[in-house]
Protein backbone atom coordinates (compact mmCIF):
# COMPACT_ATOMS: atom_id res chain seq x y z
CA UNK A 1 0.00 0.00 0.00
CA UNK A 2 2.96 2.01 0.64
CA UNK A 3 4.94 1.09 -2.53
CA UNK A 4 1.29 2.49 -4.43
CA UNK A 5 0.82 5.74 -2.51
CA UNK A 6 4.45 6.70 -3.52
CA UNK A 7 3.91 5.92 -7.12
CA UNK A 8 0.80 7.85 -7.35
CA UNK A 9 2.59 10.58 -5.67
CA UNK A 10 5.56 10.42 -8.03
CA UNK A 11 3.67 10.15 -11.07
CA UNK A 12 1.52 13.60 -9.94
CA UNK A 13 4.85 15.09 -8.67
CA UNK A 14 6.05 14.69 -12.57
CA UNK A 15 3.01 15.75 -13.70
CA UNK A 16 3.52 18.67 -11.59
CA UNK A 17 7.04 19.26 -12.46
CA UNK A 18 6.60 18.96 -16.69
CA UNK A 19 4.06 21.76 -15.83
CA UNK A 20 6.09 23.93 -14.13
CA UNK A 21 10.02 23.18 -15.35
CA UNK A 22 9.21 25.10 -19.03
CA UNK A 23 9.41 28.29 -18.20
CA UNK A 24 13.31 27.86 -16.55
CA UNK A 25 14.47 27.39 -20.15
CA UNK A 26 11.90 28.57 -22.69
CA UNK A 27 14.38 31.72 -24.35
CA UNK A 28 17.53 33.50 -25.26
CA UNK A 29 17.00 35.79 -22.43
CA UNK A 30 16.86 32.39 -19.81
CA UNK A 31 20.19 31.30 -21.70
CA UNK A 32 21.70 34.86 -21.12
CA UNK A 33 20.54 34.39 -17.66
CA UNK A 34 22.30 31.14 -16.92
CA UNK A 35 25.77 32.58 -18.40
CA UNK A 36 25.40 35.11 -16.13
CA UNK A 37 25.08 32.88 -13.06
CA UNK A 38 27.72 30.36 -14.53
CA UNK A 39 30.67 30.53 -11.69
CA UNK A 40 32.89 27.85 -10.05
CA UNK A 41 30.41 27.96 -6.93
CA UNK A 42 27.24 27.41 -9.24
CA UNK A 43 28.46 24.88 -11.73
CA UNK A 44 26.21 23.43 -14.13
CA UNK A 45 24.33 20.61 -12.66
CA UNK A 46 23.06 19.22 -16.52
CA UNK A 47 24.75 19.58 -19.80
CA UNK A 48 22.78 19.33 -23.25
CA UNK A 49 24.79 18.06 -26.70
CA UNK A 50 28.14 19.32 -25.09
CA UNK A 51 26.58 22.48 -23.47
CA UNK A 52 26.02 23.92 -20.26
CA UNK A 53 22.10 24.14 -19.84
CA UNK A 54 21.18 23.92 -16.14
CA UNK A 55 23.11 25.36 -13.06
CA UNK A 56 22.88 24.60 -9.07
CA UNK A 57 21.13 27.92 -8.28
CA UNK A 58 18.18 26.92 -10.73
CA UNK A 59 17.95 22.72 -10.11
CA UNK A 60 18.24 23.88 -6.35
CA UNK A 61 14.88 25.91 -7.39
CA UNK A 62 13.37 23.66 -8.73
CA UNK A 63 13.73 20.37 -5.87
CA UNK A 64 13.01 22.88 -3.51
CA UNK A 65 9.37 23.39 -4.84
CA UNK A 66 8.95 20.14 -5.43
CA UNK A 67 10.08 18.77 -2.11
CA UNK A 68 7.45 21.83 -0.78
CA UNK A 69 4.79 20.08 -3.01
CA UNK A 70 5.70 16.62 -1.75
CA UNK A 71 5.32 17.46 1.69
CA UNK A 72 2.77 19.84 1.77
CA UNK A 73 0.28 17.94 -0.51
CA UNK A 74 0.92 14.29 0.43
CA UNK A 75 2.78 15.23 4.24
CA UNK A 76 5.64 13.41 3.53
CA UNK A 77 8.41 14.36 5.54
CA UNK A 78 11.59 14.48 3.32
CA UNK A 79 13.67 15.84 6.01
CA UNK A 80 13.28 11.98 7.90
CA UNK A 81 15.97 9.83 7.23
CA UNK A 82 13.18 7.32 6.74
CA UNK A 83 12.56 8.58 3.83
CA UNK A 84 15.71 9.23 2.13
CA UNK A 85 15.07 7.41 -1.28
CA UNK A 86 11.91 9.27 -1.63
CA UNK A 87 14.41 12.12 -1.40
CA UNK A 88 16.35 10.67 -4.35
CA UNK A 89 13.03 9.81 -6.54
CA UNK A 90 11.95 13.49 -6.29
CA UNK A 91 15.41 14.43 -7.76
CA UNK A 92 15.45 12.07 -10.30
CA UNK A 93 12.01 13.63 -11.19
CA UNK A 94 12.68 16.88 -11.16
CA UNK A 95 16.02 16.24 -13.69
CA UNK A 96 13.67 13.82 -15.84
CA UNK A 97 11.04 16.65 -15.75
CA UNK A 98 13.57 19.29 -17.04
CA UNK A 99 15.40 17.04 -19.59
CA UNK A 100 11.74 16.40 -20.92
CA UNK A 101 10.82 19.84 -21.41
CA UNK A 102 14.66 20.97 -22.60
CA UNK A 103 14.75 18.30 -25.55
CA UNK A 104 11.13 19.08 -26.51
CA UNK A 105 11.90 23.12 -27.08
CA UNK A 106 15.41 21.84 -28.68
CA UNK A 107 13.52 19.91 -31.49
CA UNK A 108 11.29 22.95 -31.61
CA UNK A 109 13.43 24.76 -32.23
CA UNK A 110 15.29 22.47 -35.00
CA UNK A 111 12.20 22.48 -36.57
CA UNK A 112 11.26 26.16 -36.95
CA UNK A 113 8.35 25.88 -34.88
CA UNK A 114 9.17 27.96 -32.19
CA UNK A 115 8.02 31.41 -33.59
CA UNK A 116 4.64 32.87 -32.47
CA UNK A 117 2.33 35.48 -33.67
CA UNK A 118 1.13 38.04 -31.86
CA UNK A 119 -2.71 36.81 -31.98
CA UNK A 120 -1.51 33.20 -30.51
CA UNK A 121 0.01 35.00 -27.43
CA UNK A 122 -2.62 37.26 -26.84
CA UNK A 123 -5.39 33.91 -27.05
CA UNK A 124 -3.14 32.28 -24.40
CA UNK A 125 -2.77 35.46 -22.10
CA UNK A 126 -6.74 35.15 -22.40
CA UNK A 127 -6.79 31.68 -21.16
CA UNK A 128 -4.35 32.03 -18.37
CA UNK A 129 -6.36 34.65 -16.54
CA UNK A 130 -9.28 31.94 -17.20
CA UNK A 131 -6.86 29.69 -15.65
CA UNK A 132 -6.35 32.18 -12.70
CA UNK A 133 -10.01 32.77 -11.67
CA UNK A 134 -10.76 29.38 -11.96
CA UNK A 135 -8.07 28.41 -9.84
CA UNK A 136 -9.03 31.43 -7.53
CA UNK A 137 -12.43 30.16 -6.59
CA UNK A 138 -11.18 26.80 -6.07
CA UNK A 139 -8.89 27.76 -3.21
CA UNK A 140 -11.26 30.45 -2.18
CA UNK A 141 -14.13 27.65 -1.56
CA UNK A 142 -12.19 25.15 -0.05
CA UNK A 143 -11.17 28.06 2.36
CA UNK A 144 -15.16 28.46 2.92
CA UNK A 145 -15.51 25.30 3.34
CA UNK A 146 -12.88 25.15 5.93
CA UNK A 147 -14.65 27.65 7.93
CA UNK A 148 -11.63 30.66 7.23
CA UNK A 149 -11.57 33.92 6.32
CA UNK A 150 -11.72 33.09 2.66
CA UNK A 151 -11.04 37.11 1.57
CA UNK A 152 -8.06 37.59 3.74
CA UNK A 153 -6.54 34.14 2.47
CA UNK A 154 -6.89 33.24 -0.97
CA UNK A 155 -4.05 35.42 -2.68
CA UNK A 156 -1.72 34.27 0.71
CA UNK A 157 -2.31 30.32 0.06
CA UNK A 158 -2.69 30.67 -3.77
CA UNK A 159 1.18 32.57 -3.25
CA UNK A 160 2.01 29.32 -1.20
CA UNK A 161 1.33 26.99 -3.58
CA UNK A 162 3.12 29.04 -6.36
CA UNK A 163 -0.16 29.96 -8.43
CA UNK A 164 0.02 33.82 -9.36
CA UNK A 165 -1.12 35.23 -12.29
CA UNK A 166 2.69 35.85 -13.21
CA UNK A 167 3.47 31.81 -13.00
CA UNK A 168 0.76 30.64 -15.18
CA UNK A 169 1.71 33.42 -17.63
CA UNK A 170 5.35 32.68 -17.27
CA UNK A 171 5.31 29.28 -19.68
CA UNK A 172 2.38 30.28 -22.07
CA UNK A 173 5.07 30.65 -24.71
CA UNK A 174 6.58 27.67 -24.37
CA UNK A 175 3.23 26.07 -24.01
CA UNK A 176 1.76 27.30 -27.21
CA UNK A 177 5.29 26.11 -28.71
CA UNK A 178 5.27 22.55 -27.74
CA UNK A 179 1.91 22.18 -28.73
CA UNK A 180 3.08 22.98 -32.23
CA UNK A 181 5.97 20.59 -32.07
CA UNK A 182 2.91 17.75 -30.90
CA UNK A 183 1.15 18.94 -33.35
CA UNK A 184 3.58 18.08 -36.20
CA UNK A 185 4.11 14.89 -34.70
CA UNK A 186 0.92 14.12 -34.66
CA UNK A 187 0.08 15.18 -37.85
CA UNK A 188 -0.80 11.31 -39.79
CA UNK A 189 -1.14 9.41 -36.62
CA UNK A 190 -3.91 6.89 -36.69
CA UNK A 191 -4.94 4.73 -33.95
CA UNK A 192 -5.38 0.89 -35.14
CA UNK A 193 -7.88 -1.58 -33.96
CA UNK A 194 -5.60 -4.02 -32.05
CA UNK A 195 -4.58 -0.50 -30.22
CA UNK A 196 -8.03 0.15 -28.70
CA UNK A 197 -8.66 -3.58 -28.04
CA UNK A 198 -5.25 -3.19 -25.83
CA UNK A 199 -6.52 -0.10 -24.21
CA UNK A 200 -10.24 -1.76 -23.08
CA UNK A 201 -8.20 -4.64 -22.15
CA UNK A 202 -5.71 -2.49 -19.60
CA UNK A 203 -8.46 -0.25 -18.44
CA UNK A 204 -11.13 -3.76 -17.64
CA UNK A 205 -8.15 -5.09 -16.07
CA UNK A 206 -7.20 -2.53 -13.82
CA UNK A 207 -10.75 -1.65 -13.31
CA UNK A 208 -11.22 -5.28 -11.85
CA UNK A 209 -8.12 -5.07 -9.79
CA UNK A 210 -8.67 -2.12 -8.40
CA UNK A 211 -12.35 -3.09 -7.80
CA UNK A 212 -11.67 -6.81 -6.05
CA UNK A 213 -9.52 -4.93 -3.74
CA UNK A 214 -11.68 -2.29 -2.82
CA UNK A 215 -14.97 -2.92 -3.47
CA UNK A 216 -16.18 0.85 -3.21
CA UNK A 217 -14.15 1.74 -5.77
CA UNK A 218 -16.81 0.18 -7.93
CA UNK A 219 -19.35 3.23 -6.98
CA UNK A 220 -16.75 5.77 -8.08
CA UNK A 221 -16.77 4.45 -11.02
CA UNK A 222 -20.33 4.15 -11.50
CA UNK A 223 -20.94 7.47 -9.74
CA UNK A 224 -18.45 9.41 -11.34
CA UNK A 225 -19.02 8.36 -15.38
CA UNK A 226 -16.45 6.08 -15.73
CA UNK A 227 -17.08 3.50 -17.74
CA UNK A 228 -17.53 0.04 -15.32
CA UNK A 229 -16.07 -2.29 -17.81
CA UNK A 230 -16.12 -4.94 -14.84
CA UNK A 231 -19.45 -4.53 -12.10
CA UNK A 232 -19.46 -7.02 -9.28
CA UNK A 233 -22.44 -8.95 -8.10
CA UNK A 234 -25.06 -7.07 -5.77
CA UNK A 235 -25.24 -3.18 -6.67
CA UNK A 236 -28.51 -1.80 -7.51
CA UNK A 237 -29.39 1.81 -9.42
CA UNK A 238 -31.59 4.02 -7.51
CA UNK A 239 -33.17 7.59 -8.26
CA UNK A 240 -34.84 9.97 -5.49
CA UNK A 241 -36.66 12.88 -4.59
CA UNK A 242 -33.84 15.59 -2.22
CA UNK A 243 -36.15 17.80 -1.05
CA UNK A 244 -33.06 19.90 0.15
CA UNK A 245 -31.85 22.50 2.70
CA UNK A 246 -31.66 25.80 1.35
CA UNK A 247 -28.32 26.44 -0.01
CA UNK A 248 -26.96 29.31 2.23
CA UNK A 249 -28.01 27.22 5.40
CA UNK A 250 -25.75 24.83 4.16
CA UNK A 251 -22.59 26.94 3.54
CA UNK A 252 -23.02 26.93 7.15
CA UNK A 253 -23.36 23.51 8.01
CA UNK A 254 -20.42 22.61 6.27
CA UNK A 255 -18.25 25.72 7.88
CA UNK A 256 -19.02 24.42 11.15
CA UNK A 257 -18.49 20.58 10.34
CA UNK A 258 -15.20 21.36 8.82
CA UNK A 259 -14.31 23.33 12.19
CA UNK A 260 -15.99 20.22 14.38
CA UNK A 261 -17.66 22.83 15.59
CA UNK A 262 -19.86 20.70 18.42
CA UNK A 263 -22.96 22.72 17.51
CA UNK A 264 -22.90 21.27 14.01
CA UNK A 265 -25.67 18.51 15.08
CA UNK A 266 -28.23 20.76 16.39
CA UNK A 267 -27.81 23.38 13.81
CA UNK A 268 -28.54 20.27 11.26
CA UNK A 269 -31.42 19.58 13.02
CA UNK A 270 -32.88 22.55 13.14
CA UNK A 271 -32.27 23.08 9.47
CA UNK A 272 -34.25 19.62 8.73
CA UNK A 273 -36.88 20.39 10.86
CA UNK A 274 -37.06 23.71 8.57
CA UNK A 275 -38.36 21.99 5.55
CA UNK A 276 -39.62 18.44 7.30
CA UNK A 277 -43.95 20.18 6.32
CA UNK A 278 -42.72 20.51 2.68
CA UNK A 279 -40.71 16.78 3.05
CA UNK A 280 -43.60 15.17 4.16
CA UNK A 281 -45.97 16.47 1.67
CA UNK A 282 -43.87 15.40 -0.96
CA UNK A 283 -43.63 11.77 0.84
CA UNK A 284 -46.84 11.66 1.51
CA UNK A 285 -48.04 12.31 -2.61
CA UNK A 286 -46.01 10.29 -3.72
CA UNK A 287 -47.08 7.25 -1.56
CA UNK A 288 -50.14 7.70 -2.54
CA UNK A 289 -49.59 8.21 -6.81
CA UNK A 290 -46.38 6.76 -6.90
CA UNK A 291 -45.90 8.52 -10.38
CA UNK A 292 -45.86 11.97 -8.58
CA UNK A 293 -42.41 10.91 -8.00
CA UNK A 294 -41.07 11.87 -11.47
CA UNK A 295 -43.06 14.99 -10.71
CA UNK A 296 -40.89 16.08 -7.46
CA UNK A 297 -37.81 14.79 -8.88
CA UNK A 298 -38.52 17.48 -11.68
CA UNK A 299 -39.43 19.59 -9.08
CA UNK A 300 -36.41 19.46 -6.43
CA UNK A 301 -33.70 17.00 -8.51
CA UNK A 302 -31.63 15.22 -6.69
CA UNK A 303 -28.75 17.55 -5.19
CA UNK A 304 -25.98 19.69 -6.53
CA UNK A 305 -23.52 16.45 -7.35
CA UNK A 306 -25.69 14.45 -9.20
CA UNK A 307 -27.82 15.06 -12.50
CA UNK A 308 -31.05 13.82 -13.10
CA UNK A 309 -31.23 14.38 -16.60
CA UNK A 310 -28.50 12.51 -17.22
CA UNK A 311 -28.07 8.91 -15.08
CA UNK A 312 -24.83 6.98 -15.19
CA UNK A 313 -26.02 4.07 -18.33
CA UNK A 314 -29.52 5.70 -17.94
CA UNK A 315 -30.25 3.44 -14.79
CA UNK A 316 -29.60 5.35 -12.27
CA UNK A 317 -27.25 5.71 -8.98
CA UNK A 318 -25.22 3.34 -7.11
CA UNK A 319 -26.02 3.83 -2.88
CA UNK A 320 -23.88 1.77 -0.96
CA UNK A 321 -21.28 1.68 2.00
CA UNK A 322 -18.24 3.62 0.99
CA UNK A 323 -20.08 5.93 -1.16
CA UNK A 324 -20.92 9.50 -0.80
CA UNK A 325 -24.37 9.45 1.11
CA UNK A 326 -24.63 9.08 4.83
CA UNK A 327 -25.73 5.66 6.70
CA UNK A 328 -29.27 6.66 7.34
CA UNK A 329 -29.63 7.02 3.52
CA UNK A 330 -27.06 4.16 2.20
CA UNK A 331 -29.62 1.92 4.79
CA UNK A 332 -32.74 3.12 3.81
CA UNK A 333 -31.85 2.42 -0.61
CA UNK A 334 -30.31 -0.95 0.89
CA UNK A 335 -33.52 -1.87 2.08
CA UNK A 336 -35.71 -1.55 -0.49
CA UNK A 337 -36.63 -5.14 -1.55
CA UNK A 338 -38.44 -5.13 -4.97
CA UNK A 339 -37.79 -2.71 -8.00
CA UNK A 340 -39.58 0.19 -8.13
CA UNK A 341 -40.02 0.26 -4.20
CA UNK A 342 -40.35 3.80 -2.98
CA UNK A 343 -38.51 4.41 0.62
CA UNK A 344 -40.06 6.53 3.04
CA UNK A 345 -38.75 10.15 3.89
CA UNK A 346 -35.39 9.84 5.04
CA UNK A 347 -33.05 12.68 6.92
CA UNK A 348 -29.54 13.08 5.02
CA UNK A 349 -27.21 15.68 6.00
CA UNK A 350 -28.04 17.58 3.44
CA UNK A 351 -32.01 17.13 2.94
CA UNK A 352 -34.78 14.52 2.79
CA UNK A 353 -34.54 11.90 0.77
CA UNK A 354 -37.08 9.84 -0.96
CA UNK A 355 -36.00 7.12 -2.64
CA UNK A 356 -36.58 4.52 -5.58
CA UNK A 357 -34.95 1.48 -6.32
CA UNK A 358 -34.50 1.63 -10.45
CA UNK A 359 -32.77 -2.12 -10.78
CA UNK A 360 -29.87 -4.37 -10.19
CA UNK A 361 -26.77 -3.35 -12.01
CA UNK A 362 -25.76 -6.33 -14.01
CA UNK A 363 -22.97 -7.80 -13.05
CA UNK A 364 -19.98 -9.34 -14.94
CA UNK A 365 -17.47 -8.14 -17.81
CA UNK A 366 -18.77 -5.68 -20.64
CA UNK A 367 -17.27 -6.91 -23.74
CA UNK A 368 -14.85 -4.89 -26.00
CA UNK A 369 -17.86 -4.79 -28.25
CA UNK A 370 -19.82 -3.54 -26.10
CA UNK A 371 -17.33 -0.49 -25.08
CA UNK A 372 -15.39 0.01 -28.03
CA UNK A 373 -17.66 3.45 -28.66
CA UNK A 374 -17.07 4.76 -25.64
CA UNK A 375 -13.32 3.54 -25.41
CA UNK A 376 -12.53 4.88 -29.02
CA UNK A 377 -13.87 8.50 -27.88
CA UNK A 378 -11.20 8.80 -24.75
CA UNK A 379 -8.77 5.91 -25.92
CA UNK A 380 -7.43 8.18 -29.37
CA UNK A 381 -6.07 10.94 -26.51
CA UNK A 382 -4.54 8.90 -24.30
CA UNK A 383 -3.02 6.78 -27.65
CA UNK A 384 -1.96 10.14 -29.20
CA UNK A 385 -0.42 11.02 -25.91
CA UNK A 386 1.95 7.70 -25.63
CA UNK A 387 2.89 8.21 -29.29
CA UNK A 388 4.22 11.63 -28.30
CA UNK A 389 5.60 10.26 -25.37
CA UNK A 390 7.38 7.65 -27.50
CA UNK A 391 9.28 10.11 -29.78
CA UNK A 392 10.00 12.16 -27.37
CA UNK A 393 11.88 9.62 -25.66
CA UNK A 394 13.22 8.55 -29.32
CA UNK A 395 14.42 12.55 -29.23
CA UNK A 396 15.91 12.42 -25.57
CA UNK A 397 17.95 8.59 -26.38
CA UNK A 398 19.48 10.84 -29.07
CA UNK A 399 20.51 13.72 -27.37
CA UNK A 400 23.85 13.53 -25.28
CA UNK A 401 22.88 14.18 -21.90
CA UNK A 402 25.16 14.61 -18.88
CA UNK A 403 23.83 14.08 -15.22
CA UNK A 404 26.62 16.11 -12.94
CA UNK A 405 25.14 14.23 -10.00
CA UNK A 406 28.42 15.52 -7.73
CA UNK A 407 27.89 19.44 -8.54
CA UNK A 408 24.48 19.16 -7.20
CA UNK A 409 25.47 19.09 -4.02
Amino acid sequence: MKHLLMKRILAALLALLLACTVCACNSEQDAQLVDTNSSESNPAVIRINGKDDLYRNQFIELFDSAATQVQTLYGVDLTDEANVEVLKNVRDQCIAAYVTKRVEILKAQELGLDQLTQLEIEQAAEEVNKQYEHYRQQFYDQLVEQGMDADALVDQVMEQYGVNAVSLSSDVQTTLILDKLKAHVLENFQATEEEYEAVYQDALENQKETIQAEASAFVSYWNGGVLPLYRPQGYYAYTWVLVPIDAQTMTTLNQLKAQGDESYDAQLQKALEKILPQAKQAAEDIAADPAKFEQYRSKYGMGDNFDSENLPQNQGYCIAAGGVFNQAVADAAQALETDGAISALVAGTNGYYIIRREGAIQSGEMSYDQAKVVIRSYADASLRETAYNEQVMKWIEETEIEILYENMQ
